[in-house]
Parts: structure tokens; sequence; C-alpha cells
């Protein structure tokens, strides 16, 4: 198949994609020259074309990085491990096109999809199977523009022992092999690969730095099938290579046979100091507890000491100078005096970063550390592992790697029939040479250590075999046999090591020693010690420098972006004025495919508009999620700055299926085209971003518009991965809408004096916002940042609006509004449930319960208390005046009147016939009183959680919303350079006046550092100020109240809010207050709980609906000489047609149309669209071709917000 490749749109700076869920695509393009001798099941290229493979458009949920997925590249022919034998290859979403064909002239970071470097990582951690789908790393690697390989391959554990030695690293060549082979058709530069590993995966990272293209695994390599290899007879010859450019390995388990005897001699200095004790490392499983050395380990672990001694000077490692290193004893030698070195360096890399005070962190630093003109010096390894801690922290038996009882690496050994087997010839040495003296001691095994000899040294056949095996998987011997002479292999030219001084898993020296091989044999290496980090998880930091640093300068990127061709300039009004936008051809009217509505898209180059399909999660059904009209003019997330606007087709005038105005007469129920209420929803669930969805019929069968509207939010990432949508930036975007509507009323029917802002969870939080915040001056300079229409900034620094944002009526289902002191709320709510199950949550996504430690639980009580302070300080009153107050958590008129609110839900839904509460509830009368005129009164906030099972439904930690670890709302806040921070200013009050009480609590410690910096950002630091001001842009309750500095100039007139009683994300108590807030500035509320509604928008019909709360104001009056609509007829559901219209009356009984009685439409239910957040309006349709056609990060053009902004450019074939 041809691929049709397009680009809509073209910006001065970088092309960018969108953040759009996974879509599969059609091939990519090609590279000439692929090569033509590949077997089927190896040639990317045409599996690619037939579909086999796909470039598969994905966005991380939580980082927000857009990227391309192609997944499960086999890159072998005979595999056996389904699970383990292919690899993930991941592609910026910069360098491909919407259509699945590659940008060959999108430039990241200076690199094109031609020359960027290609990391190709395994994660064989612990020298286990490597998983495919680990992508850590995956964030950096895209914003830099590598591409990134997660490869596959199989090692111990698995069944049938398929993965024993060298069984990994074969995998792995496999995988680089593919790549080469593959090279025209595969982005990235195959002469530019880097291996990278952490643990057992930098063991194996190490080997294919080391191995490249040695003929002893060509045999292995045929076995499997890999590309280029080929047998004749007895021998074996390779068309393809199998070296690499670079090689990184992290904190490397290499050397393995030898590991043992260099893990004794650094801790064999300990003994008799604590380092005796270790804590048993059991995957999975949570510590039992240190234990003691047997005396027969202690001895060992001395003997195996002495051999690494005998090890280091056999073998000839030297320094950068061409000093040989040797030792004259555990602790003497040059040997020794490198190590020393090594450490002194990584503590001074430390302090020059800033990031450690040694004399402040370590006491008695004088025993081992000196301090000579700002310079520190380490003069004893045993005083390091005592003063800084790391003495507490081996967790390694004696052997540990090849141990006795065959528990550790030993089934990575042997034969396919064997399970297990010893491998370490040097430990074998040892038992054997010292046996009759071993034999005495107390923990001494003799079945065990003659299994260990035979093995190894006695059996020969077996220790032949298991020598080969533990030789295959060694860099660091191969690297000195190469520099002997003795080995033939094309060690990787580039090579970087980092193990940290607290590796708990493996001795450090490992990969000294291997940095020194790999300069023995030719190789440029950057290595360090990186001070106190542990073992795990690649985290460096940047005291000794980044990987991606690194491979930055081993193969920089010079590729300039070319120079954009001359194009017809369509300015920002073209965009941001809908009508001339249709003129222009940039925009275009669409039906739906019933005729019901139409709705304005925007449109590729060849005028088409422009759409992806997406599948609705709770039935299955496709719909079209179209592209709308821009709402601002500088433009970070096409698809968060665009909204659809959805018409009633009665209130357009069609010729000939072309929309060619408004038609001002027409008229459905009570409504014309000019006196249409405008239901404006945003879709911001959890704070996320807010992305048009598809069309919720149940509006436009009432003859109201119905507006999907997007706003980036919490996680919105820019083009180079800057962070686009910190507050108050969903408030700006939203009111960008809002103005855009009131601009472009020439074009779209609605009365825009009557916008309902809607939206649910985070989404209900955004419409509160609306709702409180019209025309206040103080979103201006954010919204002129945005380039919203009419924003202009004076000569003064103040900032003015031509149009006004406000709304008339704010929606606000189970909002999650008031942030900062959310956490207080449920905590309120929660407390004293505790003993009753209250104190078990399960947060989402979590397959099982966590319980609150004592500090968490203490914490949450001390947030109850806080609420009730809070409450007070808001000076609350209820419809009568009376002011709600609070003498306690469970006491006080406020308590009282939740109370009334919970009883009015129970009875609204009893009155509906809806449930029996003595039906449903056992032992109701604990907290549930029947009443003489047959109603209810919950009279019992712990009671009711036990009794109606809600105990069971919390997913809140302790805090739950500014949490600890800054994993929730915290990335809304803080500046774009911050990815989160904390924002809970009372959480963190309420730590700091109660600091010493929680320190006592049991789990305190472990969250201390979180606890200091929850302090420092939310409350004493210098960005705190930053971040309050950010908290209250985003507080419709204190604006209301205007108790901040701010108040509300234009609030929307009309208020509804409802929660349900079983919403488990926040306290329904915050919906209240913001009710209350809003009767408070004198506006009308609707507030009603609704019995049994979760967290959602579900609420039934018990207290009303929001479309009969709309109708119920605003309607055009058929009496009124001055309305043009016409009187009712009982026999026209739709009211009289346009003789110009063809859509018809709208007919509830066809199946064909998609609003059906439920008033769900394209809806997922519960009147939410079927498109999630952070989806993507741009895909059209050609045949068999998908096309790209999307505007690009940016501006939209000079003219509408002031000077110097770059103008969008667009091909005309207009």
């Amino acid at each position: 198949m041809k691929v049709k490749k397009v680009v809509a749109f073209f910006l001065t700076s970088a092309m960018i994609l969108s953040m759009v869920p996974a879509i599969a695509f059609a091939a990519g393009d090609r590279k000439e020259g692929a090569d033509a001798e590949l077997s089927e099941e190896l040639n990317f290229a045409d599996l690619l074309k037939n579909g086999t493979y796909e470039y598969e458009k994905q966005t991380d949920k939580d980082t927000g990085l857009t990227y391309y997925k192609v997944s499960k590249v086999k890159y072998c022919e005979n595999v056996t491990s389904e699970k383990y034998q292919y690899m993930n290859i991941y592609v910026p979403a910069g360098y491909v096109n919407e259509d699945g064909s590659l940008k060959k002239d999108a430039v990241i970071e200076g690199y094109t999809v031609d020359t960027a470097p290609t990391i190709f990582r395994n994660s064989c951690s612990g020298w286990m199977s490597s998983d495919p789908e680990n992508v850590e790393g995956l964030e950096d690697y895209m914003k830099n523009g590598f591409i990134f390989v997660s490869c596959g391959a199989r090692s111990r554990g698995l069944e049938g022992n398929i993965g024993k030695a060298p069984a990994p690293i074969i995998d792995l060549k496999a995988g680089i092999r593919y790549l080469r082979a593959n090279d025209e058709a595969i982005p990235g530069d195959a002469e530019k690969i880097i291996s990278v590993g952490g643990s057992g995966g930098g063991q194996m990272s190490s080997l294919v730095g080391a191995t490249g293209n040695m003929d002893e695994y060509y045999s292995y390599l045929s076995e499997i099938g890999a590309a280029g290899v080929a047998k004749t007879g007895d021998t074996y010859t390779s068309t393809i290579d199998d070296d690499v450019f670079g090689c990184m390995a992290f904190y490397p388990i290499s050397d393995l046979e030898n590991a043992d005897i260099a893990y004794a001699w650094m801790w064999e200095r300990a003994a008799g100091s604590g380092g005796e004790y270790y804590t048993p490392f059991i995957p999975g499983q949570p510590s039992q507890g240190k234990t003691k050395l047997t005396d027969f380990q202690l001895k060992l672990q001395e003997l195996e000491a002495e051999a690494y001694v005998d090890y280091i000077n056999s073998l000839g490692l030297k320094d950068a100078s061409g000093n040989v290193l040797t030792l004259d004893g555990i602790d003497k030698g040059s040997y020794h005096d490198a190590i020393l070195k090594n450490l002194s360096d990584a503590l001074n890399a430390k302090a020059a970063a800033g990031e450690l005070n040694p004399e402040e962190e370590y006491k008695d630093h004088e025993e081992w550390l000196k301090k000579e003109n700002g310079t520190y010096t380490v003069t004893s390894i045993l005083g390091f592992m005592k003063g800084s801690g790391y003495i507490n922290t081996r967790n390694k038996n004696v052997p540990g790697f090849d141990t006795m009882d065959e528990k550790a690496e030993n089934n990575a050994f042997g034969t396919k029939d064997q399970d297990t087997v010893h491998f370490s010839a040097s430990v074998a040495k040892v038992l054997q040479d010292n046996k009759e003296e071993l034999s005495k001691l107390d923990g001494y095994n003799e079945e065990q250590v003659n299994a260990y000899i035979s093995d190894t040294i006695t059996d020969a056949d077996s220790a032949a075999f298991i020598e080969n095996q533990t030789y295959l998987m060694n860099a660091t011997e191969i690297m000195l046999n190469k520099s002997a002479g003795k080995e033939q292999t094309d060690v990787s030219k580039n090579w970087r090591i980092r193990s940290g001084t607290a590796d708990e898993h493996t001795s450090f020296t490992v990969g000294y020693n291997m940095s020194l091989a790999a300069e023995a044999a030719g190789a440029d290496c950057d290595y360090s010690l990186v001070w106190d980090m542990p073992h795990g998880g690649e985290k460096e930091g940047t005291s000794t420098g980044t990987f991606v640093d690194w491979v930055k300068e081993i193969a920089p990127g010079d590729a300039q972006m070319p120079e954009e061709p001359d194009k017809d300039e369509i300015t920002a009004e073209t965009y941001l004025d809908y009508s001339k936008g249709v003129e222009a051809g940039v925009y275009t009217w669409v039906s739906s495919e019933d005729g019901s509505y139409y709705f304005l898209a925007a449109t590729d180059e060849d005028g088409n508009a422009i759409y992806k399909e997406e599948t609705n999660r709770f039935d299955g059904t496709k719909s079209k999620i179209y592209q709308g009209v821009y709402t601002s003019a500088k433009v970070t997330n096409v698809e968060n700055q665009t909204m659809l606007i959805y018409i009633p087709a009665k209130y357009l005038k069609i010729e000939n299926g072309t929309v060619t105005g408004i038609n001002e007469n027409a008229k459905i129920g009570n409504y014309t085209a000019k006196t249409a209420p405008i239901v404006y929803e945003n879709n911001c669930s959890g704070w996320m971003s807010s992305s048009p969805k598809a069309c919720d019929t149940s509006y436009i069968k009432e003859g109201m518009i119905y507006v999907s509207a997007g706003a980036r939010s919490r996680g919105a990432k820019g083009e180079n991965g800057e962070n686009t949508g910190k507050a108050p930036t969903p408030v700006a975007d939203l009111k960008a809408g809002v103005i855009e509507l009131r601009a472009n009323t020439d074009i779209l029917p609605g009365n825009t004096e009557r916008i309902y802002s809607v939206g649910t969870s985070g989404g209900g939080q955004m419409s509160s916002i609306l709702g409180a915040s019209g025309n206040m001056e103080e979103y201006y300079s954010y919204m002129y940042e945005n380039g919203t229409l009419g924003v202009t900034k004076n000569a003064d620094g103040t900032y003015s609006s031509k149009y006004e944002d406000d709304v008339y009526g704010a929606q606000c289902y189970c909002p999650i509004a008031d942030l900062e002191n959310a956490d207080l709320a449920y905590a309120w709510m929660w407390f004293d449930s505790v003993n009753i199950g209250g104190d078990h949550y399960k947060e989402m996504g979590a397959q099982d319960k966590a319980v609150l430690t004592p500090f968490q639980r203490e914490l949450q009580n001390l947030e109850a208390y806080a609420f009730v302070d809070y409450i007070n300080s808001l000076e609350l009153k209820d419809e009568n005046g009376t002011v709600l107050t609070l003498d306690g958590p469970r006491k006080g008129t406020y308590y009282d009147a939740v109370l009334q609110n919970m009883s009015d839900a129970l009875n609204a839904l009893v009155k509906e016939g809806g449930i029996n509460p003595e039906e449903k509830y056992k032992d109701y009368s604990d907290w549930l009183k029947k009443n003489e005129d047959g109603s209810y009164s919950v009279t019992d906030m712990s009671g009711f959680l036990l009794g109606t099972g809600m105990v069971d439904r919390r997913n809140k930690n302790v805090p739950g919303f500014d949490t600890l670890d800054k994993s929730a709302e915290n990335n809304a806040f803080g500046t774009d350079d911050q990815e989160a921070v904390h924002y809970s200013k009372s959480v963190a009050q309420v730590l700091k006046d109660n600091y010493k009480r929680l320190s006592s609590c049991e789990g305190f410690d472990e969250q201390k550092a979180n606890v200091d910096a929850y302090i420092e950002e939310a409350l004493t630091g210098e960005d705190a100020a930053y971040i309050d001001n950010q908290t209250d842009l985003m507080n419709a309750t204190e604006i209301l109240l205007g108790q901040s500095k701010l108040k509300a100039e234009e609030p929307a007139k009309r208020w509804r809010t409802r929660n349900g009683t079983a919403d488990e994300h926040t306290s329904f108590t915050i919906a209240y207050n913001l009710c209350l807030a809003a009767q408070a500035a004198g506006l009308e509320t609707d507030y009603s709980l609704v019995w049994d509604m979760s967290h959602g928008n579900g609420e039934g019909t018990s207290t009303g609906t929001f479309i009969d709360w709309i109708k119920a104001e605003g309607q055009t009056d058929p009496s009124d000489p001055s309305d043009p609509s016409e009187p009712l007829d009982p026999s026209d559901p739709s009211g009289p047609s346009d003789p110009s219209d063809p859509s018809g009356p709208l007919d509830p009984s066809d199946p064909s149309d998609p609003a059906q009685p439920n008033g769900n439409g394209g809806s997922d239910g519960n009147g939410n669209g079927t498109s999630g957040n952070n989806s993507q309006a741009g895909i059209t349709k050609t045949g068999d071709t998908t096309n790209l056609a999307l505007p690009i990060c940016g501006v939209l053009a000079a003219g509408c917000c002031g000077a110097g902004i770059i103008a969008w450019r667009r091909k005309s074939a207009l």
C-alpha cells in the first residue's frame, strides 16, 4: 500500500503530535535498501506493510507523554518463550505521522528519525528474564529524540530450564542483529545502538558491550534462528554484526563466579563491627529481620576475602596512569587505595552538587573522613561502612550468589536437565583447600560442601561445562583476554558504568574492575561511584552526570529543522472567527448520521473534516470524535484547546446539505435558535485535561446547544515535554471557550447570556470556578498568555478583555473542589471510623486494600479537628440564616445539617419508590430512625458508613489529595518547571503544629522526608506564596465567600450541585459548602445529596435532573407577541419545521437516532462522551489510508493577542 503523507499545518519551530489514546496506523515509510534476504518472519518492513506490526499511538496516563509503539516484534525465528523472546520499539511522536509514515525531516534535540541513537534496554534484574514491557527511562528517551527498544530475553527460572546461560545474551544479540538487519525500515541509527541495564541487567548490558561479533556465540544464535547466522557443516558464519556503539551498566552484578569473593572482601573487615549480620533479601516478600552469620560462614568469608586478594593480583588491572593495581592484604595495596579514591570522588561530587554536607550528615566523620582545602578524602573503608550506615544494609549470606543451598543465581547455569548447580569455582577452591578447618565449625554442612566442590572442580565434565557457561557470561574476563590477545571480540568503544556506595546487593568493586577491563580492551570508559546510591532503580541523580547527557555526548545530534516552505498565511482571526474559518476552508460543517444536529470541525488540507474513531469502554460501540474549533491562539495541546459545538439541525438554514446560516424562526419545544440555552461541559475528571467528546443528544432533543470543551490541566505536556496545564490554566482555557461562543454569534445559534457550565468530579470543580469567577481580572493575564480572543495587555501592565467570560448557571456533579482543604473534609468524613473498617482503603487501580499506619490514623484525627476550625472560620449559614458551626468532629449545627442532607436524600429515594431502607439495611436502628410520618432520619455518620457498606468503599490515603508522595493532584500546581508540589496549606499547618506528636507514631520515620518537604513547599518555602495564589484562583467556595484576596465579580446566577452519599472519592460536604457559599453571595441554589450515588453524574431522578432544572427557567413564552416562536403543536414533538431544513423533526423511535430516551446518545451511559482525557481529534480516512492532518504546537497568528506572535501558515488549496 502506498501511504499518502499529509502534513496539514506548519510551524516555524517544530512539529508536534498531541496526546491521544492507543490507535493503530498503517505501514510507515521504508528506508531504501532494506535487506531482501531476510526471512518472512524477520522482515520488519514487510510485516509492517501487511499489518502484522503497526505504529500504535499511546499516551502515558501519569505523565501525559505521547509516543508510538511497535509491539511484540519477534527477533528470532525459533521462539521457545512467547513471553520473553520479542522486543517493543518506542518512537517519539514527533517522528511519526498519524498514518504511521515516518517524518524524515522532523528534528528532536538535533536528531532525525534516521540518525537518532537507539537505546537498547534489558531488564534482567537479578539475572531474571528481561520483560519487554518494562519501560524504565521511556519519558527521558522520548523527550530527547532517542529510539527506545525494550528487549525481552530468557534467563533463569523458566519452565523447562530454557533460560540457562548463555540464553539471555544470545537473545539480546539476536535483538541487536534484528535491528541491524532491518535498519532500512526501523527508526533509529543501527550503528548507534547503546545498550543499557541495571543489576543483572547491567551484567547483560556489559556482555552486549564486551562480546561484539564473538564467534563463540554463533552456534547458540543459529539455534534460535537469529538473523544473519548460517551453519555449513560444523562451521557457523555471520553476515550481520552484533556489536554495539555504547554500553551503560548500572551497578552490574557481573563476574558472577567471583562475585562472592568480592562481596566477602568488602564485608570481612566489618565482621565484629555489625557486618556479621545480614537481612535476607527475598523478592516480593517483607523483611524477615536480621540474621547472624554462623561460625562456618564467618570463617568462609575470611578465606574468600583472602582469595579475592589473589584474584585481583592475577588480573593485572591498571589504572589510568598505567600503574598495576594490587593488594597486599585486605586493607593494603594500590587497589585498596584506588577504591578509597573512588569513594572520595563520589563524596566530593555529591558535595559539589550541593546535595550533601558530609560534616552535618555524618557524626564522628573524623574517624574515616579527612577534609583539606575544601576536599574530602575517605581514609578507611570500614570507617566509611560504619559512619555512613552502610554497615546496616548487608543482605547477602556467605556465599550469597552461588549459595550453599543453591537458592540464588544457581538456576542460571548447568544443563537443561539440571534445575540448579554450583558455578563459582573460586569459592569451591576455597572450600576444597580449607575443608578440614571449616568442617569443625558450627554451621558446616558436609553434603552441601561436597556438592559445591563436585559441580565446579572434581566432576570434570560438569566443571568444564559450567566453566564455559560462566566464561560466556563474564564481560570482565572476556575483555581482559582481548587485551592480552587471547580473544577476538569487537568491544564497544563507549562505556559508562555507575555503581552506588550504598549498594547492598553486590560489591561495588565489581563495576570498577569491569571499567578497568574495558579500558584495557581499548574502550573509553566513564566510570564513577555514586555516593549513597543503593541497588536498583537506575536513579543515579546528577552528581556524576546522567545517562541521557552521556548519550548526547557520544552520539551528538546536529540536524536542523528544514526551512519552512512558502505558504499562504492564515491569521489567528481566521481560526478564532469561525465564519471566516468556514470561508477559508479551515473549518467545515458536519452533520450527524441521522441529520439531527450539526457541528463545526477542523479540516485537513484537502478540506476533509478531521476525526478519529474511539470505542465506547462500556458497550464496545465505535464513534467518531472530530477535531473542533480552536478556543485560543497560542496552541500547545491541540485536543485540549478546541471545542465541539453541537447544534440542533432545525436551528440552521441548510441548502443542498450545506449550512448557509441561522434559522432564527425555528423552534424546538419552547426554545428558538436565539434563545436556546448553551450547555458548556468540561471533562476535567480527576483534575485531568479535558478533551472534546461525542455529542450528548439528550440536550439536542430539548433544543439546547451542547458544547464539549477542551482544557489543559495537570499532566499536560508541550512539544518539548514542558508542563502546559498548571493551575489556573484549565480555567483560563475554559474561559477562552466561553469568549469564543460570545464572539461568534453570527454563525452559532444559542443564547450566550444563558450559558450553563457543567462538569463532574474535577470537572465539577472547574464548572464551579467558571461559575464563581466571571469577568474577574485576576485571570486575564493567564488568558492573555493563552492567546484568548479580545484579551489585551495595557501600557500600565494591567489587562483588559473585550468580551465577558461569565456564565449564567453552574452545575457541579461531585465536585473535587476547595482542593487545599479537601483532605481535611475527607478526614472529617472518616473520623472515628478506624475501628469499623475505615482504616482500610483501596486506591484506584490497586488490587488489594491497604491499612492506614498509626501515623496516618493520628494525622487523620488531627485533620478532622482542623476541619472543625476551618468550617467555623467560614461562617456558613443555612437558608434560615443560622450560622453553621462545629463543636467537635461529631457535634454542632453543621454536623446536624449534614445529617439532615443525608436524611433528605434517603427520603427522596424512598418517595420515588427506589428503596426500602428497612429491607436494604440490617440493624439500621443504630444510625437510622423512622419518624412517625414515615420519613427517615439519619442519626449518626459512622453508623451510616458501616450500615450502608460505605466503609468498604474508601479509596483515599491520608492525606489523599495532596499526598505525601505527591502522586495525586500535586502536578496541578507549582511552576512549569516543577513536576509536582505540595499545595495544601491546611494539611501542612497540621503537620507543622503537630510535628513532635506525629513523629512518635509508627510510620512517621518512613515519611519524614516527605513531611518535611510538605511543610516547606506548602507553607514555609520560597514558592509557598506562588502556590497559595494558584489554589486561591482554583477555589470557588472562597471566591464566593470573599474570604480570600479574591472576590466574585459576576458569578453565575443559578447554581445546582449534586453529590452522592456513596461518593468514595471525596467528602460530600465539599459540594454543600460550595452551595452555601453561593447562597451567601445571594445566588439561586439547588443543592441535594443523592442517596447511594457514587462518584459521577448518575443522579437518577429522585432529586430532579439537570435538564429539568435548566428548563425551569429561561424558556420563551408562547403567549408573548414579541416571541418569534410559533405556538406549540401537541402532535409535533419538535415544533414547526423549516421548509428549507431537510432534517425533519427528531424521531425518538428511530433506531438510527443516537439520541434515544436514555439521553446518552454517544455518551458512556452517564452523560459522559466516549472521548477520554488526552484523546486527539485528528485522523481522517481515505480508502485504506489514514492521514494526519493536525495543527501543531505553537501559536495561531499575530493580530489578536499583541505583537510578536508567530503566524500559523497553511498550505492553501482554497
